[in-house]
């Protein structure tokens, strides 16, 4: 599972980079609130475009 959560986000080396800093928790938290945010943003997105 950790593999293909790093296929994800593979154009992101800020992810790589905290990682090879041996921070894992942090690239761990970094990608968990990527993907939240990401959600959000989505989620928003197309309620205004609904709405308009």
């Amino acid at each position: 599972m950790i593999r293909r959560l790093f296929v994800i986000f593979a154009l992101e080396p800020e992810t790589l980079t905290i990682v090879e800093n041996g921070e894992l928790l942090k690239a761990l938290l970094y990608v968990g609130l990527s993907v939240v945010f990401g959600f959000i943003g989505v989620f928003f997105g197309t309620y205004i475009a609904c709405n308009l």
